[in-house]
């Protein structure tokens, strides 16, 4: 078998927005620095996917040393300071947990909510703020900023693969919006990973990750295509009450991750 490795590395600033490919990312206590610290909410405070505003994948994100860019297709952008003084704080909902956030401004919330054509602002979770994993999966103490659920996502290349061959045309990885790309492997293998050391860090696989009418979005129009990748998950991924496909992650500690690093295969579980 080959060497499995890191073959890609993303992370969303903005929850359900552009991801951002990289060649290395810090990991904190929350997952990967800076993914998903930013969410778009309505006017009840509550988060915005693209499961009901699939147009929010074409807001491009950039980050500098001094700020947070997000770009729209007419190439318009809006700043947004990494050092906003936490001036409005507001109580936010992600999926039924409430978290502390910052509002980013008006500017901001002005260039999104035309875009989106409905009221909305974009919020940044509070520094201090700790919310925690599902403890009926992961271990005590994991936490993760706005996404879903879990800090990371992680899907094999080899997956997708298998996956493709059984459509009349192939999706890219970026339906699937995985933190880490694992190259190497055979399909499906990251379903069994309990721990894996990858690089210096090791990460627990804590629940296979049950997909959403967002892996029918087109990530580069922003429009929902058909239901054949749902339905194709259907025909053979039904597992754990969901269809299903990656996995989901938890670290243990902090450190940093590359491309190419190796990923050892510590534990595995006997999951069907």
């Amino acid at each position: 078998m080959m060497a499995i490795k890191v073959s890609e590395i993303h992370i969303y600033p903005v929850k359900s927005c552009k991801g951002i490919a990289l060649s290395s990312a810090w990991l904190d206590a929350r997952g990967l620095r800076f993914d998903r610290e930013w969410m778009i909410i309505d006017d009840h405070n509550r988060f915005m996917t693209q499961r009901n505003n699939p147009t929010m994948a074409l807001i491009e994100t950039a980050l500098s040393n001094t700020g947070l860019r997000l770009t729209l297709p007419d190439s318009s952008f809006v700043d947004i300071s990494l050092t906003l003084p936490p001036i409005d704080q507001r109580i936010v909902e992600v999926w039924g947990d409430q978290c502390q956030a910052i509002d980013q401004g008006e500017a901001a919330a002005q260039f999104l909510s035309q875009f989106l054509e409905k009221p909305c602002r974009l919020v940044r979770m509070a520094a201090t703020w700790v919310r925690t994993v599902d403890q009926n999966f992961a271990p005590p103490g994991s936490q993760t900023a706005f996404s879903d659920g879990y800090p990371l996502l992680g899907i094999s290349e080899a997956s997708l693969a298998d996956f493709n061959a059984r459509l009349p045309q192939p999706v890219p990885m970026n339906r699937f919006r995985p933190n880490l790309v694992f190259s190497g492997s055979d399909a499906y293998a990251e379903d069994r990973w309990h721990t894996v050391r990858v690089g210096e860090i090791v990460f627990r696989g804590v629940k296979r990750c049950s997909r959403c009418r967002i892996t029918s979005v087109n990530q580069s129009t922003g429009e929902f295509t058909s239901n054949l990748v749902l339905d194709t998950l259907a025909e053979y991924r039904k597992i754990d009450r969901g269809l299903v496909f990656g996995q989901n992650l938890v670290h243990v500690g902090s450190g940093q991750v590359h491309l190419g690093a190796p990923v050892q295969v510590i534990v595995e579980s006997d999951l069907p």
